[in-house]
Formats: C-alpha cells, structure tokens, sequence
C-alpha cells in the first residue's frame, strides 16, 4: 500500500470501490482512489446485512502482517481496525471478520497480544469485537468475570454475529462458565450487553458441553438462532455416528438438523458449515445420501436446505431436475435472512442451462423456484477459470462478498491472479427503459437496441440504515505509534505461526 505524505497515521485513505448493481461485479480489496490497484492481496470477506460495508483481511499494510480492512462500498471509505487505543497495529495476525447491519461492530478472531488494554490473551488466538464509535477493540472470548479463553488453542474455527451486533458466538475447549463441564471444543455466545457468556452445544444437561468437538457456528440476523456442526453422540437423544448440523433457539433446546426424512434417523455421513436465517432455516453441506427421497447416489457433497418445520431440500441439483444431485461438488452454502435464497459454490457443469467449466463456480438458488442463477461471470460473459471462495451473503439477500484469484472478473484493474474480494449482486441484469422517439410522435416504439439485454443498472448508492455512521466508518486509516476429525471449513483461518 503506497503512503501518503510519507505516513498514514490521520491520512485519508482515497475512496473507490462501488455497491454492485444488478448483474455487476465489483472489486472490494481496492487500494487508490481511481480503482487502478488492487492492494497485494484481500481475503476472508464479510459483508453488512445492506450489502453496504465489507470487512476483509490483507497484509498490505504497514506491518507486513494479515490486519482487519473495513471498506464502505457506498463511500469508498477504508480503515483498518485491528489496532490498540493508541492506533498502533496488531502485532500478530488477524483473520475471520464479521460486520454488524449498520458498520458499527466488527468482531474478528486474532493472534495479536496488544489489541485489549490489560488483558492476557495467553499467547493464543481470541475473539475481539471492534466499535466504530469508540475506534477501539473488546475481547470477546471471555467468561463472566472477563477472564480470558485460557486454553491451549485459545478460539477454533469461525465466528458469528447478530445483525446488532449484541451477540457473538465463537469456539472454545475452555470452560467459561462455573460449573459447566467441557471436554471438547465446544460453541459459546456472548451477551455484549449483559456481558454474560453461554454454552451452546450443551447435552439436556445444559451444563455438560458434548462429548464431542463442535464447530463452525452461523447465527441468524436477529439473533434467535444458534446453528453448528458436532462430533458429539450426546446433544440430541440419538448417537449421531457422524458429523451432524445442530440449531439452538433462545429456549436453549438442542435439535439436530440433519435427519433423514423420517424426521429421526441422522444423517449417514458427515455434515458441515450451516447458516442460518431469522426463521431458524438452515443451509449446510452433507455427504449424506438419504436426506432427501429418493436417496442420491453419487457419493459426493452437496448443499442442503432446512426449512423451519424442518423438512429437507437439495440445493444443489441437476437444471431442471429437482431430485438428482449434479455432476459436482458443492463447497460453500450462505444463506438470507429470510430464508429465501441461498448462495452456494459447485463444480458442476450442470447447475444452470449456463454449464459450467469444471472449475467451482457462484450461484444463487431461489427457494421460491427451487431453480439457480450462474452469478460469477467475466466481463466476457464467460466463465473464470479460478473459483470464487470464502462466500458470503448479506441477510438482505442481495449483495454477495467472495475472494479469487480470477483476473477477468472486472475490465479493471488486473488482478495478476493474487487474490482479492469482490462484491457481487444477487439480482440478475434489466434492459434500460426504452426511451420514447420523438420522430413518431412520441410513442413508445423505440427498443431497447442490440445488446440491451445485458445491461447493467448502475447503483445509485440508495440510503441505507446507519448511514450516519459513514463519517465515523473510516475517512482515516489508522496506524502508527479439537477435534482434528472435524469436518471444518474454518473461513479463513491460518496457522499461529504465521505473524
């Protein structure tokens, strides 16, 4: 990243990147003001529920180390905001960010020891919450009496947030509560507000964590729902036997996801990654066949859909063809606040009418049609040859977040195939409205023209809640003075001896 005047302590950084309109794609992990640099690399995107700000992590900074970049599409404002009170930056690497609705909260998972004022991290990874008001980061992976996660591995795996920003959940094998039992890694949520922490993954005996590593926790927009995935034979009544998708409401109830269709058996093989919308429906990927009727065949992994009165749906299936699962993998699976659509990778060729290339591409699937859009196209209408990773969608449902390595997804700039975070609409390309000819009177029999039917609307930047928070989300760039069986995606996360 180039300086400014030498420094960036109080510099402000220039503003570009844009919110992606419909059909568009859009580059995130911008450098300049003109849009003519990518930074050397951005990863691990995030996005508000309004598709406004995206949170990303890249080593283009001062420190040489992964740090925590917030970007307003609407502005084009950046800042970094993994850094101690008196703006110096962390001093190990962070990773994993998730953004609140409004811009406000960021929380993060990090390495660094100099983040917190006065707080032990015990050299291990932990969970901070970042607020934009007070320009400063809390330590989230704490007990009640705010003593640090102490465990050898400190925090595992991702982490989530409510739409509010209240409520993070995160991964631990420590016992933060009094009394509770914990054997394994095990899912937390903390309470910002109460400043109370919670077991999640928790047998009928809300105190005993399971018996077996859990992970890889979503939390719905609002908050009413916890969902993850576990090793453990002892949350729902039934020995899962394999790796299984869980979900938690506020009562505290522990129910088990991946059933097969006669709403008891678990799944037969291993599930992962859910997400999970406002309803408590859920979106997760399986290598179970016999989730839905009639059973799949091809072995291979695919994206589910669990509706809140819990009956199953493959995603991921053949153009056309409802019960057959296609002819690739499926890697990634986030899904809407409102539980109507669901954003999903495959390596397919046979998702859409589209086709595909044999490399992962992005989709979109619509509950209401049971059908999917092909969404990650060039700016030659073709396919990119390196896949979209690390997805995301905006409880909105309309703006989507993803890395990659293609070079060809925007006219400009040219990526040289490192990888950067891109934004990307949901909602497919309108023809311009005709414009009336005056050499027939008037009337409205002018077309659209050749080519009309791929154009795209340009955003207009539309107000959205929190705006007036833009000011504060970062004019100024500020630096200066376990389960190893589990079946875990783990967004984003790296190795603690990188620094």
């Amino acid at each position: 990243m180039a300086l400014v005047g030498g420094a960036l302590l109080g510099v402000v950084l220039p503003a570009s990147a844009a919110v992606p309109g419909p059909g568009q794609i859009v580059p995130v992990s911008l450098e300049d003001a003109a849009g003519t640099a990518f930074l050397q690399q951005g990863r691990d995107p995030a996005v508000s529920a309004d598709g406004r700000y995206v949170a990303f992590v890249s080593d283009d900074n001062p420190s040489n180390t992964d740090q925590i970049f917030l970007r307003d599409l609407q502005t084009g404002a950046m800042s970094i905001i993994s850094h101690a009170a008196d703006g110096t930056l962390g001093n190990k690497f962070s990773e994993q960010p998730e953004v609140s609705r409004d811009g406000r909260f960021v929380t993060y998972t990090s390495f660094a020891t100099n983040l917190a004022a006065g707080v032990d991290t015990h050299s291990v990874k932990q969970v901070y919450r970042y607020d934009v008001t007070s320009n400063s980061s809390t330590m989230v992976s704490v007990d009640d009496a705010a003593t640090p996660s102490g465990a050898l591995t400190g925090v595992t795996d991702r982490v989530a947030m409510s739409d509010d920003g209240n409520l993070i959940a995160f991964v631990s094998n420590s016992s933060l509560v009094t009394g509770d039992v914990v054997t394994a890694s095990q899912v937390w949520v903390r309470d910002m507000q109460s400043e109370q922490t919670t077991l999640v993954s928790h047998t009928s005996t809300v105190t005993n964590g399971g018996d077996g590593a859990s992970g890889g926790p979503a939390m719905s927009p609002n908050g009413a729902y916890i969902a993850w995935h576990s090793l453990a034979t002892d949350l729902d009544g039934a020995n899962a036997g394999a790796q299984q998708i869980y979900i938690s409401s506020g009562a505290g109830t522990v129910t088990m996801v991946s059933r097969q269709p006669d709403g008891t058996t678990p799944g037969e093989l291993a599930s992962r990654d859910p997400d999970v919308a406002d309803d408590g429906a859920v979106s997760f990927l399986s290598f179970a066949q016999k989730l839905v009727t009639p059973s799949l065949t091809s072995g291979r992994e695919q994206a589910y859909f669990n509706s809140a009165d819990a009956i199953t749906t493959l995603i991921s299936h053949a153009d056309g063809k409802p019960t057959v699962d296609v002819s690739g993998a499926a890697f990634e699976a986030s899904i809407s606040g409102d539980g109507q659509t669901v954003l999903f990778t495959s390596e397919a060729t046979n998702v859409t009418a589209d086709g595909g290339n044999g490399v992962r591409q992005l989709y979109s699937w619509s509950r209401s049609t049971n059908a999917s859009r092909l969404l990650s196209v060039t700016t030659a209408g073709t396919l990119p040859t390196r896949a979209p990773e690390q997805i995301e969608l905006a409880s909105d449902g309309v703006t989507a977040v993803f890395q990659s390595q293609a070079d060809d997804l925007v006219a400009s700039p040219d990526s040289d195939e490192t990888t950067q975070a891109f934004a990307v609409s949901t909602l497919a390309s309108v023809p311009p409205t005709p414009t009336p000819d005056p050499s027939n009177g008037g009337s409205n029999g002018s077309t659209a023209g050749s080519g009309g039917a791929g154009a795209k609307l340009a955003s207009t930047g539309a107000d959205v809640s929190g705006a007036g928070l833009a000011g504060a989300l970062g004019a100024v760039l500020l630096a200066g003075g376990a389960g190893t069986a589990l079946l875990l995606r783990r967004r984003g996360e790296r190795d603690a001896s990188r620094g």
